[in-house]
């Protein structure tokens, strides 16, 4: 037997030897590949929360509150003087909030928080017109160089002192800093709210509306407004969309010490970039007037670089891997890899761990006003990784870089892209791992990190010794556990601790059995599924209980829940339901979303007359009859009844649920629903009740699909003016003596899809005041059905 055990430990420590290699590499690689993804996705929820999401709210705010105006008053443009006072205090509000300001752009108070622990915020919001007029807010903190700034700016501090500026500008049309010639007069103020100086007096230059950020708002909203009218339908086919500006770097004390006397003391280093959209309130390029401008500075992003790259320090420092990190062998930084609109900016270094740890140290010197290319940047790791990545790709827009992320090694010296592996001792190879960040469709950013490859070794290397120490460990245990079992076996042993198993296991069973059952019909309950375990539910409706009270005081429970989540579901749709029992927060609040639906509404033709000639107990059970057929029938083709009203249904396709070509679902329901007619109408005449026909409306169009009330009494429903246009095509269903009627919206998605129709007319319905052209659906024909299966015509659901 000892023979045998040798001889099987042998041949175990044999096999184990060629897999050894493989499994700490797979190891390695996953550990690796984990915490690069970590870091990257930090760069981008950094990216989103400081960059793209302060701009998005504060056009956001400005953007609706400017069409709230217009859709009062048709000849509100912003241009007037009243308008552009309005336009100027929305915008400090606006900022004020992200900022955590109060007061007014007059007289703001900064709390001390605020300069402490800034916020994510935009800079500057502000319009600008396409005659050359702009006005606007800037709010600003600044270090102040009270050495050399004047005494107006710094009150009682001295040395270098944290100031908050609220600016407000206004600049006329026919400005000269836009190119357009001519003299007029502008008003502006700059305050330092933290002295409460207004300081009016300041450099002329520093006029807001003479900085680049607001000449290249206007810039790339042109570009794109030339680029559209060449497309399909011109520039009334494109949609209106946010496009980001070029990035501009701009630092304090560039230039003659006269030019930057005033300004350098003030405004610091800047690295600006600007989200813009443009003032079109037709919703795309043909009304374009100008364009609005949210401002975010980006001296702050080689700050959470660095923060990135401090925790790759710390997790390489700890005891698991025992590797240390420099600022000349690693970085975190991010490039312009996708500038479609600034081709000249691809590849500009845009923030990097290096530039916040020197800033930090007081080495300031290395800033200038153009951003340096990565490949070419001051710092070699950097330059080494940024040349690997263009070697490897070919160019910084490279689709592959832009699709996925990518991991890879390489060597610097010898040129090898991938054969490296990082050895103990290797100060050649480098691990590279990239991200691709979105910021509209034509701009993006690519977030690299670079380490020495083999950082994460250590812990490889310790467990593969701390893996040969548990083999050797585990033969001895084996080999003494075998020695005792010889030596204490016994009967009465074996017997007794049989019986305290079987026992024990019996006794565990019985008590968690209940349990069990019950939790698994918990997990149930979240997605309303009940069909899976109907046995339980059974014997729960059945009234059978455990015996336990504990258990049978939850199985009450669970039922009276049960019961109520199933009538829930009667009341409303039973996918806002599954929401709701899912805990889902945005379900129990008030909201709407935009959303393309197919709106039916269905109504018995004639049925007051009706009404009048039944008694009450014959009217109920005529609508007993009639509501079940044609609620099972929207139901089978994905509809979502929203009402029930008297002698008809409110439904929506595409809400709340995606159904993929809803048009076509609508039509085939209300086919279906006509056809339904005739079996239901037999059994109305069996049972002594009069016959029925139904008119039923259709149309697809937008909507603010969601929950709708107040915060004490809510439901689930849709507004906006396609659901009025399906109750009125219903209506005018018994005028032109057709069942189904929809509109011409409805009408050219569904006629792909070999729906037979038959024009009626052109009308002028109440509420709209273009004609709208209305259409019969008589059927379906199968010879013109679409090639591939399930293809409903049209074009896909938004």
């Amino acid at each position: 037997m000892k023979a045998i055990h040798n001889d099987g430990s042998s041949v175990c420590l044999e096999l184990r030897a060629p897999q050894e290699p493989l499994v700490n590499r797979l190891i390695d690689d996953n550990v690796t590949t984990a915490s690069f993804r970590q870091r990257l996705d930090s760069i981008g929820v950094s990216v989103r929360e400081f960059v793209i999401i302060p701009a998005d709210e504060a056009i956001d705010a400005l953007w609706g509150s400017m069409q709230a105006r217009r859709g009062m008053d048709a000849d509100w443009n912003c241009k007037e003087q009243q308008q552009r006072d309005w336009f100027i205090y929305r915008s400090w509000v606006q900022l004020a909030r992200q900022w955590r300001v109060r007061g007014t752009p007059a007289v703001p108070t900064v709390p001390a928080a605020s300069l402490q622990s800034r916020p994510r915020t935009a800079e500057a919001v502000f319009a600008t017109f396409r005659e050359g007029q702009s006005f606007g807010v800037m709010l600003d903190q600044r270090e102040i160089d009270c050495t050399a700034a004047p005494a107006m700016l710094c009150g009682q501090c001295r040395g270098l002192c944290d100031a908050f500026f609220s600016t407000c500008f206004e600049s006329p049309p026919n400005n000269a800093s836009l190119g357009v010639g001519g003299e007029s007069e502008s008003r502006w103020s700059l305050l330092n709210a933290t002295t409460g100086v207004t300081l009016t007096e300041i450099d002329e230059e520093y006029a807001p509306w003479k900085r680049e950020w607001i000449d290249t708002s206007v810039e790339v909203q042109e570009k794109y407004w030339r680029r559209v009218q060449s497309a399909p339908g011109g520039p009334a086919a494109v949609k209106a969309t946010r496009l980001w500006s070029e990035l501009i770097q701009k630092v304090s004390g560039s230039g003659s010490q006269q030019e930057t006397s005033s300004r350098s003391t003030i405004l610091g280093a800047e690295r600006l970039l600007t989200l813009t959209s443009p003032i079109s309130y037709c919703g795309n390029y043909n009304c374009f007037e100008g364009a609005m401008g949210a401002v975010v500075n980006l001296r702050h992003l080689s700050s959470y670089c660095a923060l990135e790259w401090n925790r790759l320090r710390e997790k390489l420092a700890s005891q698991a891997y025992d590797f240390p990190l420099f600022l000349e062998n690693s970085s975190v930084f991010i490039v312009n890899h996708v500038a479609e609109f600034y081709p000249k900016q691809v590849g500009r270094l845009i923030a990097n761990t290096q530039e916040a740890e020197l800033q930090t140290a007081k080495e300031r010197s290395i800033e200038r006003d153009e951003l340096p290319f990565a490949s070419n940047a001051s710092w070699p790791v950097v330059s080494i990784a940024a040349n690997a990545l263009l070697k490897r790709f070919g160019e910084w827009n490279a689709t592959a870089l832009q699709q996925q992320e990518q991991f890879f090694n390489f060597s610097n010296e010898s040129g090898d892209l991938g054969a490296c592996t990082g050895e103990a001792g290797s100060e050649d190879c480098w691990q590279v791992g990239t991200l691709s960040i979105p910021l509209d469709p034509f701009t993006r950013w690519l977030a690299v990190v670079v380490l020495p490859a083999g950082a994460f070794d250590q812990q490889m290397r310790e467990n593969d010794a701390l893996v040969a120490g548990q083999v050797l460990e585990q033969e001895q245990v084996t080999a003494d556990a075998r020695l005792q079992a010889y030596v204490q076996t016994t009967i009465m042993f074996v017997v007794f601790v049989v019986v305290s198993a079987v026992g024990g296991f019996g006794l565990g069973c019985w008590v968690s059995q209940g349990l069990h059952r019950l939790s698994l019909l918990m997990q149930l309950i979240g997605h309303l599924d009940f069909a899976r375990e109907s046995a339980g539910l059974d014997e729960l409706r059945s009234g059978h209980r455990a015996s336990i009270k504990d258990i049978r005081e939850l199985q009450n429970a669970f039922y009276r829940l049960l019961v109520g989540i199933e009538a829930f579901t009667r009341f409303v749709p039973e996918t806002v339901v599954t929401r709701i029992v899912q805990g889902s927060r945005r379900a129990t609040r008030l909201h709407v979303d935009p959303r393309e639906v197919t709106c039916m509404f269905v109504c018995i033709s004639d049925f007051d007359n009706i009404a009048d000639k039944l008694n009450e107990e014959q009217l109920l059970r005529l609508l007993r009859h009639y509501h079940p057929v044609m609620t099972s029938v929207v139901e089978k083709y994905a509809g979502a009844v929203a009402e029930i009203l008297d002698d008809g249904l409110l439904v929506y396709w595409n809400t709340p649920d995606i159904v993929p070509n809803h048009w076509t679902q609508a039509c085939l329901a209300a086919l279906a629903q006509v056809k339904a007619m005739e079996a239901l109408n037999q059994q109305l005449e069996k049972d002594g009740l009069p016959t029925l026909t139904i008119h039923i409306g259709l149309h697809t169009g937008n909507v603010l699909s969601g929950n709708i009330g107040s915060d004490m009494k809510m439901k689930f429903g849709c507004i906006g003016d396609s659901v009025n246009l399906a109750s009125r095509l219903n209506n005018l269903c018994g005028q032109f003596g057709v069942a189904i009627m929809c509109s011409g919206a409805t009408h050219s998605l569904v006629e792909p899809a070999g729906f037979v129709c038959r024009e009626l007319a052109l009308v002028k319905v109440k509420g709209k005041q273009e004609p709208t052209p209305i259409f019969e659906v008589l059927g379906r024909d199968a010879r013109e059905l679409p090639a591939h299966r399930g293809d409903g015509g049209g074009r896909p659901p938004r």
